[in-house]
Parts: C-alpha cells; sequence; structure tokens
C-alpha cells in the first residue's frame, strides 16, 4: 500500500492546479463582463474568449451571444452554435434554450425540429420556463414529434405556474377548447386573466369573452381563483 501517499499528492497536485485554472477563468471572465458593463464589446469579447478557452462555461454561453448577434466581433452563426453547444454540454440551460430557438426559429442555420425538441426538452427538465414553454408549443402543434395535447398542457402548466405569461395564455386556451384537459371555462379564466394582468391583449380579449359566458357565479369564483394565484405569483391586481 506505499502507492497510497504518492498518489494521493498527485492528486492534491490535481486539484490545486484545476482551481488554479478555474480561478483564472473566472478572473478572465470577470474583466469580460466589467468590460460587456461599459458597452466596451471588443475587449469583452477578448477576455470572454480567454476565459471560454480556460472553461469557465458562462463566458462560452457569453461568446455564442455575441457571435450569433455579431457584437464585438464579426457575426458568425457557426461559431455561435458551436460555443452554445459548449455551454449546453456543461449543462447550461439558456445555452440549450437558446440552441432550441436556434433550430426552431433562425433563418440563419437549417431548421432542425428534433435537434430544437431535444434542446427544449434537456432545460426544461431542468426547470428553464421559457423552454418548457416552447416544448409545450412543439408538442401542441406536432413540431419535431408527435402531436401530444396532454404534454402541451403538461409543460405549459410547469411554467405557467411560475408566472410566465406566455404559459399562462397557452394553457388558458387548452382549458377553453378543452384540449389535452377537459373543457373548463373557470380555469380558462383564471390563467388568461393571469395573462391579461400581465399585459398580455390577446388574453384580455379572451378574458372579456368568457366574461359573457360565465354566470355570476361562476365568474365571480374564477375571478377569486385568479386573484388568488395572482398573489402566490406576486402580480400585480388589476387596476379596475
Amino acid at each position: 500500500m506505499k502507492w497510497l501517499r504518492p498518489l494521493s499528492l498527485m492528486m492534491l497536485v490535481v486539484s490545486f492546479n484545476v482551481v488554479a485554472n478555474e480561478l483564472q477563468a473566472l478572473k478572465f471572465f470577470n474583466k469580460g463582463f466589467a468590460a460587456d458593463q461599459k458597452d466596451d464589446y471588443k475587449n469583452a469579447f477578448l477576455w470572454y474568449d480567454k476565459a471560454a478557452k480556460a472553461g469557465n462555461v458562462e463566458a462560452k454561453f457569453n461568446l455564442g451571444t455575441m457571435f450569433e448577434r455579431g457584437v464585438g466581433v464579426k457575426q458568425d452563426i457557426k461559431q455561435a452554435i458551436d460555443w452554445y453547444q459548449q455551454a449546453a454540454e456543461q449543462g447550461y440551460l439558456d445555452a440549450q434554450y437558446n440552441l432550441g430557438v436556434m433550430y426552431n426559429f433562425s433563418r440563419l442555420v437549417p431548421r432542425d425540429l428534433e435537434k430544437a425538441v431535444f434542446w427544449y426538452k434537456k432545460a426544461a427538465k431542468m426547470g428553464h420556463v421559457r423552454a418548457q414553454n416552447s416544448l409545450g408549443t412543439m408538442y401542441n402543434f406536432g413540431r419535431g414529434l408527435a402531436q401530444d395535447f396532454k404534454l402541451a398542457v403538461y409543460w405549459y402548466s410547469k411554467a405557467a405556474q411560475t408566472g410566465n405569461v406566455l404559459a399562462q395564455y397557452n394553457l388558458g386556451m387548452k382549458y377553453l377548447k378543452g384540449q389535452g384537459v377537459k373543457q373548463d371555462h373557470q380555469q380558462a379564466y383564471i390563467w388568461l386573466e393571469l395573462a391579461s394582468l400581465q399585459g398580455d391583449g390577446l388574453a384580455m380579449l379572451q378574458v372579456y369573452r368568457l366574461t359573457k359566458k360565465l354566470t355570476p357565479e361562476q365568474l365571480q369564483q374564477a375571478m377569486l381563483g385568479a386573484q388568488t394565484k395572482a398573489k402566490k405569483m406576486l402580480i400585480p391586481d388589476s387596476p379596475n
């Protein structure tokens, strides 16, 4: 067992080097962030590049964003995807979501709905709210996978519970139409009202229409339900 001490020493040295590299990468990132805050995007890019190459995941994401938008560097979608991919593979949720968006919508890369679903799902399962809503929409319309209203409702509900306005509208419409869930105009009102309180114009229109369909008693119950949920989500009440 004489090898235990030299091996432990070697592991200690390796651990020290890993920590030292991480600290150096963080130092580079902080310099990039400071330049970024001053709108000095060229220097921000240079420091983020150093940090990313030293392994800093947030710097990799920021480089992906800069290459995608052409900020501080010439726009290069191939480079953007590469840096997003590296960050995504390290578990960076915003990078996973951005890859999903690019493969779903961007005109600058070939559309690949299966890849979009893959990255949305990765982020959604880890709690990324916008990815949850986007995954719900993919299920709702059968984009990149089989259409499934129940799974659309599941993911819309996940995001809606956190206060995401798009998901609240989408979930409300599922209750209104009875798709993936039993039709329930009171539940539709609750979720659409929550979205309308956050300024969603389409939700406001649907809420107005529902006030004509619900009985006074049903409307009162739905309004109370919306108010209760709004307080839990810290959504301001309607000024009216």
